[in-house]
């Protein structure tokens, strides 16, 4: 009779169906992949690690809410209200939960968006700062305006001491928002005219960019001059990089021998792509000499100053068949 009829009625049916609901989690979360045909098992692994369980105590929290009214006053009262709080609670940190791992472990990942994770961090504690601000509005009765003002006040007192910080911090942002560069590009970042590095991008924090270098150190950059400097990415739009060497030549030397024994020492050595093609041309007469410009093509980035050795070790043997070495200063 509780069941069909009375007070008691309409709570037994609600803790039932939340109970119900307990038990099927699994199945409803594996439901949910196959209507939005997502196949993806390291992502469905994911989701039930981070959802599972905040699921199944939100269902068994809202099952035995209803019941929280057989408690005796006040505490009943006081029972109700952190029942709630920890209901709403869980609901908001799994509706964040879903959509940090729909929008950034899903989607971002599936576009090959390059987020970082400081803004990753960022809008998830943005949604935790709102969600709280509601739960502290609904369920206390406490005005959260007051609390935006002096924020607001703080906010502005902690962008004038940190500025240096936020100014590093956005351009992060930034170039996460680009997609312009990301981990493991090869780059040559150029500060003046004497004072440049050639690396692999290994980090990028929400403050300092790092850069593995040819010399295996490591250069660490603040975002903001890493973003407001000369920048070469090496690897768009593709990894295949051209290299260009200037060769002197005796001006008695016959112009298409010496083109083609220069594209023949660039072709023998291992590494050197054979399409695109090196090619050879002359660009300067100094003299008794001529400056002829080869240039070739690799995808290792990280081997072209030993590539570029092997190929000026070539030239060299090349042109002292032809006897066109120049040996002006």
């Amino acid at each position: 009779m509780l069941a069909t009829a009375g007070p008691l009625a309409i709570p037994i049916w609600l803790a039932l169906l939340f109970f119900i609901l307990s038990f099927l989690r699994g199945p409803l979360l594996t439901g949910i992949f196959r209507v939005f045909r997502i196949a993806d098992h390291d992502l469905e692994v994911l989701v039930r690690k981070r959802l599972d369980a905040p699921l199944q105590l939100l269902f068994v929290i809202l099952a035995l809410l209803p019941f929280t009214f057989l408690i005796s006053q006040p505490y009943g009262s006081y029972v109700t209200v952190i029942t709630h709080i920890f209901a709403v609670f869980l609901f908001f940190h799994v509706l964040i939960q879903s959509i940090d791992l729909s929008i950034f472990s899903w989607y971002l990942k599936r576009s090959r968006a390059n987020v970082s994770a400081v803004m990753r961090f960022f809008t998830l504690s943005v949604l935790y700062g709102i969600a709280a601000m509601l739960i502290v509005d609904w369920e206390l009765h406490v005005s959260v305006l007051p609390l935006l003002a002096t924020s607001t006040v703080l906010t502005a007192v902690l962008g004038l001491a940190l500025q240096d910080t936020l100014k590093n911090a956005f351009a992060g942002l930034n170039m996460s928002l680009e997609n312009s560069f990301e981990q493991g590009d090869w780059v040559l970042f150029r500060l003046d005219s004497t004072d440049q590095w050639v690396g692999q991008i290994v980090e990028i924090g929400w403050r300092t960019t790092k850069i593995k270098t040819l010399n295996n150190n490591y250069a660490i950059i603040p975002n903001s001059t890493f973003t407001s400097h000369e920048l070469v990415n090496f690897n768009r739009p593709n990894t295949v990089h051209g290299r260009t060497v200037e060769i002197p030549v005796l001006l008695s030397a016959e112009p298409e021998k010496v083109k083609m024994s220069l594209v023949k020492a660039a072709l023998s050595v291992n590494g050197v792509l054979s399409d695109p093609r090196p090619e050879a041309l002359p660009t300067n007469i100094q003299n008794d000499r001529i400056i002829y410009q080869l240039r070739f093509w690799l995808v290792d980035i990280g081997a072209r100053e030993e590539l570029t050795g092997k190929v000026l070790e070539r030239c060299w043997i090349e042109l002292k068949d032809l006897d066109a070495l120049s040996r002006g200063g």
